[in-house]
């Protein structure tokens, strides 16, 4: 009795590469939505207002998710194959996909930039710094526009794609110079995070992990380079579609590293660092009327002061931290050991962040 017996099958061979393409988009991927539920679970625990960081973030995210399910579908019409196994139909309709998922990451970056700008701007009432980071967000997006414009308009002006199978001398240049100045703009960023410090009056160890915390998106830029690198093989390949993987991977790494950084500034060692000097966490904030019964309660946690007190009865009217209420009113502020009168918090110039606040109606 004869038996055959089947070659087993390969991640990978010399015709085929897509499949490293669909494990590492599948695993970053992954990643950034385990992210986005850890940021939805921290607004949701601390009960605090959604700001403008978490509604870039959640763009940023779906943008990201889109533009991988886009590459999934490339990979499946012949991304990462050898030329010569494609007809000439899937081979211009995969140059078209390969636009549309291009335009896809430009815009998830851009998004993934202007979230942690938004950061800033609910982190200091610094009126220099908030100008420059509303500068730098105006630059993005203005930028974003003229990126998608330099891929779009190709060699032919009418068939922004067709780089995949023929020659574009002057592509890698323009991605030469997105790339720049994408790096660029990162480094800017970081800078911002130590104009943020400068000249604070809180302890190096805080001003530390402030200035790590946003320095880690730093590390997109290694994906950039590498991006870069491949995307030159690729426009000098002759068998392009093959070669084409190695740029999805990286764009896939660099995207989703961008975005999933914008997650790291919700945990509690950085909300903690930046609210001891920004009034980005209320811990705890009590209402109390005159026979010392709670009327209304909030709890912290988040990019800024965005906490609101939950009014258990229907009188008076109150705002985000303490608001106005009905009839005489007395604040205690309690920070670490010291109690601060209504009159001190109200003369200082400096935001002051609140451990606890009772607020007793007289």
């Amino acid at each position: 009795m004869s038996s055959t017996s089947s070659s087993p099958a390969e991640l990978s061979d010399a015709t085929h590469h897509g499949g490293w393409v669909i494990i590492i988009s599948a695993i970053f991927m992954v990643l950034l939505m385990l992210c986005l539920a850890i940021r939805a679970y921290v607004r949701t625990t601390y009960s605090t207002i959604a700001g403008s960081p978490d509604h870039v973030l959640a763009v940023a995210g779906v943008v990201g998710i889109i533009q991988t399910a886009v590459v999934f579908w490339e990979v499946s019409i012949g991304l990462g194959t050898s030329i010569e196994l494609l007809s000439t139909a899937t081979v211009h309709q995969l140059q078209k996909s390969w636009f549309a998922s291009a335009v896809l990451y430009l815009l998830a970056l851009w998004l993934a930039k202007c979230c942690v700008l938004f950061v800033y701007l609910q982190l200091t009432p610094n009126k220099r710094h908030n100008l420059i980071s509303w500068s730098v967000i105006g630059f993005n997006t203005v930028w974003v526009f003229i990126s998608i414009l330099m891929i779009g308009v190709d060699c032919e002006l009418n068939t922004p794609w067709s780089h995949l199978a023929s020659r574009c001398t002057g592509l890698f240049a323009r991605w030469q110079v997105i790339t720049a100045v994408d790096i660029i703009t990162e480094l800017v960023i970081f800078a911002l995070s130590i104009y943020l410090v400068i000249g604070l009056q809180m302890p190096a160890k805080r001003k530390a992990v402030i200035v790590v915390a946003f320095g880690l998106r730093l590390f997109v830029i290694v994906p950039s380079i590498f991006r870069l690198h491949y995307v030159s093989k690729y426009i000098n390949s002759s068998n392009p579609t093959l070669a084409l993987s190695n740029v999805a991977i990286w764009t896939e790494v660099q995207m989703h590293t961008s975005i999933i950084a914008c997650v790291s500034y919700c945990f509690k060692s950085f909300t903690a660092a930046v609210s001891t000097n920004y009034g980005a966490t209320a811990i705890n904030i009590e209402v109390y009327d005159s026979t010392n019964n709670r009327t209304g309660f909030t709890r912290g946690g988040g990019y800024g002061p965005n906490s609101r007190i939950q009014n258990s009865n229907s009188g008076g009217s109150q705002g985000p931290f303490v608001g106005h209420i009905g009839g005489q009113n007395r604040t205690t502020v309690t920070t670490g050991n010291k109690r601060l009168s209504s009159q001190t918090s109200n003369d200082s110039q400096k935001v002051i962040i609140l451990d606890e606040i009772r607020v007793e109606q007289g």
